[in-house]
């Protein structure tokens, strides 16, 4: 989702790109531009298999990399798996950059970090409390590239929530249920996200390797309009099937449901935890990227949602759907 994105917007031909990929073939399929871009090389890559010598080749004569490779939104996945393709890759692929001497590293991590809602407008240098092995271990790279600094220039970026075509997470499971009409305003919906668009994260992305200063940097990216959960809904509803309304029911009700849902039977459609993220609120300050940088965002919510809603229904994963 964020290297197509990147990708776009690295297409002048005064830049090389090496894209690291675990299946060539699938990545030309799915994104057939890429074949026509001279100034790209696709390699395979898998960082389960993160030998010095296949690492070496991959970042041979490269100034800058863009790490965005990662587990993520598979929570069924032992901790073990997180340690070895986010901590232990990263950490790797520093050690081989530094060797290399390559100047710049980009590496991107989440707000996960800063653990479970509420968050209010939370900066850079707030407690850090994450509570699933996802955020633990974006964390654990963040720590090893501060204290190591491999590269003259290292920039860790603490995403929001991100979502644009490509989106296999949150956001488009989202789009599903509302456009199913499956989903329900809880309460009064107004419980505020911190959000970034795919191509607005490209292009703080790049804004941050031409802006940031040498050393370790740290910035959380999204979009400064913080929308309410009602507001996101009701505007995909809004792109995807004009006319409807989304419905509301009472937290209380719902949360009554949950709680007796686990006691009786030991699950719940929406659990606890599940509740909160739709019900507390998790922002991000980002003024620190914005003091630096300028950045702003080019795509409205509606915008941005048009996009991913337009790519999911091309793509197929909007099928089932009856509009």
């Amino acid at each position: 989702m964020i290297g197509r994105a990147l990708i776009e917007r690295l297409s002048d031909p005064g830049v090389q790109l090496r894209l690291a990929v675990r299946d060539a073939a699938r990545v030309k399929e799915h994104l057939p531009q890429i074949g026509k871009l001279k100034n790209v090389e696709v390699r395979e890559h898998d960082f389960l298999q993160n030998d010095s010598s296949n690492l070496t080749t991959l970042v041979s004569g490269c100034d800058t990399i863009i790490h965005l490779a990662g587990l993520v939104h598979q929570p069924d996945q032992p901790p073990s798996m997180y340690d070895i393709l986010n901590s232990k890759a990263t950490k790797h692929l520093a050690e081989v950059a530094r060797t290399e001497g390559v100047r710049k590293f980009v590496f991107t991590s989440t707000i996960a970090v800063y653990g479970p809602p509420p968050l209010d407008n939370v900066e850079e240098h707030g407690p850090i409390r994450p509570d699933t092995d996802y955020g633990r271990s974006k964390y654990q790279c963040e720590e090893n590239l501060a204290t190591t600094q491999p590269c003259p220039y290292v920039i860790a970026l603490r995403p929001a929530l991100v979502y644009g075509p490509g989106d296999r997470g949150n956001m488009l499971s989202l789009i599903r249920q509302v456009l199913k009409k499956r989903y329900f305003h809880i309460g009064s919906g107004d419980a505020k996200k911190s959000l970034i668009y795919s191509d607005d994260l490209a292009r703080a992305i790049l804004l941050a390797l031409e802006k940031s200063p040498p050393g370790f940097q740290l910035y959380n990216v999204a979009n400064p309009e913080q929308p309410t959960v009602r507001e996101i809904a009701d505007t995909i509803a809004l792109a995807g099937c004009p006319g409807s309304r989304v419905p509301a029911i009472p937290e209380i009700i719902v949360r009554t449901g949950s709680y007796a849902s686990l006691v009786l039977g030991g699950f719940s459609p929406l659990p606890p935890s599940r509740l909160d993220k739709l019900t507390r609120s998790s922002t991000c300050s980002v003024a620190k990227l914005q003091n630096l940088t300028g950045f702003a965002p080019n795509y409205t919510l509606l915008d941005g949602l048009n996009c991913e809603i337009e790519w999911a229904s091309s793509a197929g994963k909007l099928a089932t759907i009856r509009r």
